[in-house]
């Protein structure tokens, strides 16, 4: 009897273990593997793991449909979702945002592909080494690179400048080689200069600056950040006379 009970709970244990072992999906499968599928980068042939985690995104390459490893998927086999819209992985690659994140970031795919004589597999099926699905990835900024504007600075006050724009990849400045197209212009502070009441005080024989009438405050100006001084009258006693300083801006 003891014997019996015993083959009983041994054979309930494997169950639930290979019960256990099939549950959710296996990632690891060859066809949701990124080592398993090949991208052609400049006639050469790579995996999707290779180019996602060794910097193979940007403009500068050229992206080709490659026969895959068998079981595999090619790169016109697998769809997602991007800032251009939603298509095949090497439309994704050959647009001009390549694979930077839709923005708002979709939750789910709002279309599907259209050749349904392909075996496509959606983004958030292939696994990729970081841990993260390609569509997780994609969505994160993990493969973007784009133009960065710093909104924080000008190079002017007034009178037009321009502000600091770079290269950006997870929010590090990289060389502008990887950023697709002209790096854009921005102005900023496009207003004219005025003069500007920037300090006052007492000075001796203030009179030899030139009088400061009428005052130059808010009276258009350049170039922007010239300074001048004048004096404004008595007050100082008998030979001082209170003094102004402004700057264009």
């Amino acid at each position: 009897m003891k014997k019996g009970v015993y083959w009983i709970v041994l054979l309930s244990v494997i169950i639930i273990s290979i019960f256990i072992s099939g549950v959710g999906v296996n990632v690891t499968k060859p066809h949701h593997n990124s080592t398993n599928i090949s991208i052609g980068v400049d006639s050469i042939s790579k995996t999707l793991d290779t180019i996602t985690a060794s910097n193979f995104v940007f403009p500068s390459h050229i992206y080709t449909s490659v026969l895959s490893l068998n079981p595999g998927h090619n790169v016109n086999q697998i769809w997602v979702s991007v800032k251009d819209g939603e298509m095949n992985l090497l439309q994704a690659l050959s647009s001009q945002n390549k694979l930077c994140p839709a923005n708002p970031v979709k939750s789910s795919y709002t279309s599907s592909p259209t050749d349904k004589s392909q075996p496509f597999h959606y983004a958030n099926e292939i696994q990729l080494s970081s841990g993260k699905n390609l569509q997780e990835a994609i969505d994160a900024g993990d493969l973007c690179y784009f133009w960065y504007t710093d909104t924080s600075y000008c190079s002017a006050v007034c009178g037009g400048g321009t502000r600091t724009t770079y290269c950006s990849h997870n929010g590090v400045q990289v060389a502008d080689s990887y950023c697709y197209g002209t790096k854009p212009s921005v102005s900023c502070n496009t207003q004219g200069c005025v003069w500007v009441l920037n300090y006052a005080g007492c000075l001796y024989n203030c009179y030899n600056l030139g009088p400061c009438s009428p005052s130059p405050g808010g009276t258009p100006c350049s170039p922007a950040g010239s300074r001048k001084v004048c004096c404004y009258g008595g007050g100082c006693g008998a030979n001082g006379g209170i003094f102004q300083g402004y700057i264009c801006q």
